[in-house]
């Protein structure tokens, strides 16, 4: 068998380095979309006409409640998909400004990133935890392997709110009454009486987006990568 020639090896590095500017450009584009086509809490909307949902955690603004459904069909994925996906990336920006900026800027791939703020999120902090939380854990991810940087994610989320680590862990435990509940969420957090529907049909899509920052506790549908990963997973992500 031959050896790899220094060309083949530059050109498989071309591809790799191209991909991950593409991811950063999706995941920019998206969150850039998602602002543009925010709800302020108190803005009026029609019944009738477009109206918004929460779909990131604690701090996130609401959006258009068709953006799930654009970017399905921009990327060739389930609506559901799509609702994880831009979840990830709000929640990213919004509650973890400086691993955002550290994604954004290559120093971390994009989809460990959102892996981590999924990861963060299924324990329901506050905007205000989940950013002090980034402000100590952001410095130490560029330098440490992966299964290290879940780890202290863990353990700084216990020092941070470990009355919300309790409450998953009861919500986790087998026989509980959360656990027994069926673990695809409902439709996004939208106002009272509101029901996310797409354009082309009048039947309520209710399958596979967050109620809650809590949900993210439930499996990952798949986008990039397979089950259980972030959103923004890669198809085969490298060892630890």
């Amino acid at each position: 068998m031959n050896d790899f020639s220094a060309a083949e090896s530059a050109r498989l590095r071309a591809v790799f380095e191209a991909q991950a500017r593409a991811e950063v450009a999706a995941a920019v584009a998206i969150a850039e979309i998602a602002e543009a086509h925010a709800w302020t809490a108190d803005a009026p909307f029609d019944v009738i006409g477009t109206r918004p949902v929460r779909i990131g955690a604690d701090g996130t603004a609401l959006v258009d409640e068709f953006l799930p459904l654009e970017v399905a069909t921009a990327k060739g994925i389930s609506v559901a998909s799509a609702t994880w996906l831009i979840r990830d990336v709000v929640n990213l920006k919004v509650r973890h400004p400086l691993l955002w900026f550290q994604a954004t800027k290559g120093l971390v791939p994009m989809w460990r990133a959102c892996q981590l703020a999924a990861e963060v999120a299924r324990f329901d902090l506050t905007i205000e935890q989940a950013q002090a939380l980034d402000e100590r854990l952001a410095p130490k991810v560029p330098t440490l392997p992966w299964r290290r940087v879940l780890q202290l994610a863990r353990g700084l989320v216990a020092e941070i709110a470990a009355a919300k680590v309790a409450a998953l862990q009861e919500r986790e435990r087998p026989g509980s009454c959360e656990s027994s509940r069926p673990t695809t969420p409902a439709s996004p957090t939208s106002p009272p009486g509101s029901t996310l529907r797409t354009r082309s049909s009048s039947t309520p899509w209710s399958t596979g987006s967050p109620t809650s920052s809590a949900s993210a506790a439930t499996p990952i549908p798949r986008t990039f990568g397979g089950p259980g990963r972030s959103a923004c997973s890669p198809p085969r992500p490298g060892p630890s």
